[in-house]
């Protein structure tokens, strides 16, 4: 499994993104960490990295989970 560090920066906080990333047949499965927070991404049919699982917590709306999918799409997978 890839390990990864990113930052996002988001409503004037900055988030740490620790991303461990697993490629199951032809998709990712990404576990991360963003400041202390479970989240699993998977793929969708259309290969956007979506989130699958979220632990409880107030900190993260839909936007900022967007932003830090996108991050890791950018910076951590292949690009076609």
């Amino acid at each position: 499994m890839e390990t990864h560090e990113l930052k996002v920066e988001y409503g004037g906080e900055q988030y740490i993104i620790q991303a461990g990333i697993e490629k199951i047949g032809h998709e990712y499965k990404i576990s991360a960490t963003v400041n202390g927070t479970e989240i699993i991404f998977y793929q969708n049919d259309k290969q956007r990295l979506v989130p699958d699982y979220v632990e409880e917590t107030e900190h993260l709306n839909r936007e900022l989970l967007d932003r830090i999918a996108l991050t890791i799409e950018e910076k951590c997978l292949p690009q076609d």
